[in-house]
């Protein structure tokens, strides 16, 4: 269902028979101010990627969650100890779960977009020493645009860093084609769409019931 405006959401609502929906780009935060209710993690995030309708009074209320946090730490779970410190790159919904994934994980991170306190033209070898862990939370390389990445210096990359896109198609990003030639460790963010899907199922299911 795809919306040219998030304001729209308000139609979902009628639709009673709808388990659930997911949310992606570019609404995962700009639909806050629409839900009526918001789990813990989602308000701490500040994002919401899945949303329950639940029976309030006579009408129906929206509930947002967010389960790209806990897929993002189960992906990470088997690298972790090889991960000195990580650079988020992006500062949408998307960053903002992968950041409280980290701190979860007692994993130092740094942001870095194209207007924050750290830009890309900021990164260089000791950024990339101490934060070897690079995760591309920006559509950047998403089909169809496939040709563009972000603005990384990948001269400078080696078999040290790790490269995590959480863009998912296509299977290998520019970004990771970069890290590839550079011998980087290399991750896409399928694995993570399946394991929040799952968690968003058990979330409309638990509402069937």
């Amino acid at each position: 269902m795809e919306l040219d405006q998030i304001e729209k959401i308000e139609k979902l609502r009628a639709q009673i028979d709808l388990a659930g929906f997911n949310v992606t780009i570019p609404y995962k935060t700009s639909i806050m101010p629409f839900l009526d209710e918001l789990d813990t993690d989602a308000k701490q995030i500040g994002a919401v990627n899945t949303v329950v309708p639940i029976s309030k009074g006579d009408g129906i209320a929206l509930k947002g969650y967010n389960t790209d946090k806990p897929a993002f730490m189960a992906t990470l779970e088997p690298i972790k100890e090889q991960v000195i410190g990580a650079m988020v790159l992006g500062s949408g919904g998307a960053a903002k779960a992968v950041k409280a994934g980290l701190d979860d994980l007692k994993i130092h991170h740094v942001s870095i977009s194209r207007t924050g306190q750290l830009r890309y033209k900021d990164i260089d070898s000791k950024l990339l020493k101490n934060y070897n862990l690079i995760v591309n939370c920006t559509p950047l390389g998403m089909f169809p645009d496939t040709t563009t990445c972000p603005e990384l210096p990948y001269e400078m990359l080696n078999s040290s860093n790790i490269l995590y896109d959480l863009v998912y198609n296509p299977a290998l990003t520019t970004f990771l084609q970069k890290g590839k030639h550079k011998n980087c460790f290399c991750l896409n963010g399928l694995r993570m769409l399946e394991i929040q899907a799952d968690l968003s199922f058990e979330l409309w299911k638990k509402n069937l019931i």
